[in-house]
Order: C-alpha cells, then structure tokens, then sequence
C-alpha cells in the first residue's frame, strides 16, 4: 500500500507505523480463518463444581493470605453507554420524522413501551423528574419525548453519551449510587491489603475528568466513612492499538478531510492496560456487572473463592517452578508434577512428551508451569449475548480450555454450530489472575496472546456499513496461553446490564 504523506504523519501521531497499518490491512484481505471448536466445556470437563465445604475452605485460604499479597480490581469502562439506551434514541430519531405515529412505534418496539411503563422503578427516575413540571405524566407521545431528552441528552442528565461508570444503576436508601462507587464497595471486601482497597478503570481520555470528579465526590462523601480507604488509578486505551476501518470491498476509509479512519480495536486493546499492573493477584469483571444489595455477600464470598482457588494452584506451581530450577530431579519427580498439572486444569500432556529425554521434560514443565494463570468464573447458560468455555486445540494438537465469541465460530458449519448450541455455561467475565513468576519478575503477557485470534467485525458509521479489525479479545485470544481454570459460580452473581431495561430484572431490583 503506498500510503500519503499525510498518512504517515497520522501515524506518526497515533504511534504506530506504515508497517503495522499495513499488516493490518493485508489481514482484512487475508481473512481471519475461525477457531474450530472440538467440544464445549461441561461441568466435569473442563469446569470444576467446588462443593460447599471446598468453597469454605478456599474462602479461608484467601483471607488467610490475602496480607501477604498485593492487590487490584482492574475494570474495563472505556466508551459510553450509547448501546445500552439505543432503543430509546432510536425513539428520539423516530419521533423527529412527519409520519411518525406514537402508538404504532410502542407495538412495534417493546423494548421502549416496557421502559415507559416501568420508568418509575428505575433509579434515575426522579432525576428526570426534577427536570420536568411537578404535574408530569406519560400521557402524550410529547411527555415521552421531553421525559427521554432530559434522560439522554445535554443539558439534561445526558446520559446518553456519558459511561456506564457514571450512571446509577441502583437505589441505597434513597440514594442514586454510581457504578463507580458500586465497583469500589465491591473492591473494600476483596482487593485489600493494610486497610487499603486498589482499583483501576481504563477510560476513554474524553470521560477522564468526569470519572475524577465524580470520584472526588465520593471522597468528599461520608459513604466509605470507617469502611476503609481506596486508591483509584485511570488509564486510557492506546492510540496505536486502533485498527483501520475499511469499506465492505476492503479499501481504506477515510474522513472529509482526506484523513484515514480508525476504529478502538475492542477490549483487548487493553492488554498493556493489563500489563503494567505491578500487582500481584489481579481481579477483573466488566464495568456493567453490579447487583443489587441484596446479592453483595454472595457476590463477595465468591471472589474469595476463586481468589483461594488461584493462590492454592499458584502456589503449588511456584514450589515446582522452584525445585525445576534448583533442585536436581528424577523420572519420579517429573511425573508427580506432570500429574498434578494435569488434574489440576483438566488437561493430558501431549504424547511426545512422554519420548522426552529428562531434561526436555524438565525444560517442557518448566515453560508449562510459568504461565500466567487465571481462575475464571462460569455460570449457566441462560441465553445471554457473549462468550463462552470450550476445549479447543493449539497447533501442536493439545487440547485446552479457551473462552470463545460467537463471532470466532464457524457457525454456519453443522457441526461447529451443534458444539456452540450445546454449550452449558456462559462467561460472565469474573475472573481472578496472576502473572509474576515465584520470583515476584513479571511476565511478558503479549508472548502467552495469541494476534491469530483476532476477528473481523462489521460494523456502521455514519449509516453506512464498514468493517473493524479487532485484536483478539482480552480473556479470549489475549489470554489463549494462560493456564486456566474455569468454576462454576452461580448465576446470581452476574447481573450485566446491556440494556437499560435489564436493570428491571430481579438481581437489580430486589433488595
């Protein structure tokens, strides 16, 4: 591709290079070939059911050590909330054009009747209702459109464009309480170490000072008074991790002004993100993933689980790093290690291993043993958009465990589609990690990423259908050399909200 002057001077000041645009347009014309699915993961393989007394007891492991451990909640908030009320500006656009008829939309989308007849159990409702006459109803197509724009636009609440990070999701004793301050409530029980609680959000540079402000709010607040203390840290999403968009016959896209477009390359962008925490046990769960009061205990108790359930393994795997290194071992001791990797994560080595001479086998353990490790919670299927576990195999034929998007599948083959459709649980994105070695060094975590299991996506700007190279998700192909631990949690622990009317369900509204 012979790029422009001012291409180049783009990349300049995006940080990257005419090489790597480059790739990544050959990639487009290349094509990404989908992952082939051998079987889904299931409780018993590939998913570990803890009973009550297990639980119990990786509970007590966690709080036992969680002192000697350093300590982090990293949470994905980049972008705005545009997705979550779409039917309701798309209500708005509706509402602007001559033949639009009010009663015949509602029927036609229920989504935004459903919202307009529930508007009272919302926890913005009486935000909006600040902004309007004392004698409101939802009695005129009128009403609904000044009750929406004070909801979505400026100057009104506008939240329509703000994050998810800054709207209330829920109600506390009459309060409208931010997914923020929700986040950090969560992380006072859990990512503790001296009586102080860490977190990181990656934001997007446009909402950074309104996510300071609002956090400085909190401080200014009486809200954690005698809970404890916190430390919030922000961090943004690199430029040059943005990929081209390219027209549907794969042709650079570019602006008005002849500049090139770019497009953020979705959550795995976020790797470096991830990266340059210096923590040792890291805790992630996506932005929108709040529950009411009601569920907060249990929602507690569980990351402790799996934080138990890590430091257990890790552990184990930092005594056998350890003694691969120092210690001078035999045919016996090789095996006891192959076997406990191999029923700790559910997996068989492969068949050339066995023909190793010893000191392959130790070289291969010690490789194996030196991942970085995650303890992923699952929950039933229930028909949630999104990821989920299955075994695949790398290119050496072994089979392993990943977290799969639909969108990387095969799913107009039978076969493939059968595998997908038979999956029994979902990944809510609850997950607890590490990636230092028994030494404290840190791990190169873009050598254990796998760029192969990055996927084309379709999408459209300025109503017009274009197409996006994202980079392989962040618990999918960012982490497809993990070693990796899947248990099952239960589904009350997971309460997304991809739409605003999902805050209607009951893991939002009771309590």
């Amino acid at each position: 591709m012979n790029w422009t002057p001012q291409d180049i001077t783009q990349f300049t000041a995006r940080h990257t290079t005419a090489s790597k645009v480059s790739s990544d347009l050959i990639t487009f014309r290349k094509g990404i070939p989908k992952i082939e699915l051998e079987r889904a993961a299931t409780i018993g393989d590939g998913i570990v059911v803890l009973k009550p007394r297990e639980e119990r007891i990786f509970r007590t492991y966690f709080e036992e050590r969680q002192s000697q451990y350093e300590m982090v909640k990293f949470v994905p908030a980049s972008g705005a909330a545009t997705r979550m009320f779409k039917p309701l500006l798309a209500f708005l656009e509706a509402s602007k054009q001559e033949d639009f008829s009010f009663g015949p939309y509602l029927q036609e989308h229920p989504q935004v009747s459903n919202f307009i007849k529930e508007a009272h159990k919302f926890p913005f409702h009486n935000l909006v209702l600040e902004q309007l006459p004392p004698d409101f109803s939802f009695e005129s197509a009128q009403a609904v459109i000044d009750y929406l724009k004070i909801l979505l636009e400026a100057p009104g609440l506008d939240f329509g464009s703000k994050p998810k990070g800054l709207l209330p999701f829920h109600l506390k004793e009459g309060r409208e309480v931010l997914v923020l301050e929700e986040h950090i409530a969560e992380a006072l029980s859990y990512a503790v170490k001296d009586g102080v609680a860490k977190l990181h959000f990656t934001v997007s540079e446009g909402h950074l000072q309104a996510f300071e402000k609002a956090l400085a709010q909190i401080k200014d607040s009486a809200v954690f008074e005698g809970k404890g203390a916190f430390e919030v840290q922000f961090s943004h999403q690199q430029l040059h991790t943005d990929t081209l968009v390219v027209s549907p016959d794969l042709q650079p896209l570019r602006d008005a002004q002849g500049y090139l477009m770019f497009h953020p390359a979705g959550h795995g962008a976020l790797l470096d993100n991830l990266a340059s925490l210096k923590e040792d046990v890291i805790f992630i769960k996506n932005v929108d993933n709040v529950g009411g009061a009601f569920s907060f205990e249990e929602q507690i108790h569980y990351k402790k689980v799996l934080g138990g359930k890590l430091l257990d393994v890790q552990e184990q795997l930092f005594a056998y790093a350890r003694a691969l290194d120092e210690e001078v071992l035999e045919a016996s001791d090789l095996e006891f290690m192959a076997t406990y990797y191999q029923e700790t994560f559910g997996v068989s080595l492969p068949s050339y291993y066995e023909e190793m001479p010893l000191e392959e086998q130790i070289a291969y353990l010690k490789e194996t043993f030196n991942r970085p490790l995650r303890v992923c919670g699952m929950v039933e299927n229930e028909g949630k958009t999104g990821g989920g576990p299955f075994w695949v195999k790398d290119a050496m034929g072994t089979e392993h465990v990943q977290i799969v998007e639909a969108s990387q599948i095969a799913l107009k083959d039978p076969e493939q589609l059968e595998i997908f459709e038979n999956a029994t649980h979902f990944n809510p994105v609850d997950l607890v990690c590490s990636f230092k070695n028994y030494k404290g060094e840190g791990m190169d975590l873009h050598e254990f990423s796998d760029p192969s299991l990055s996927f084309i996506a379709e999408k459209s700007r300025h109503g017009k259908k274009v197409k996006v190279l994202e980079l392989p998700g962040l618990w999918n192909g960012s982490m497809a050399h993990w070693n990796t631990i899947f248990v099952e949690v239960p589904a009350s622990t997971f309460n997304p909200v991809k739409t605003v009317t999902d805050l209607l369900d009951p893991g939002h509204l009771e309590g």
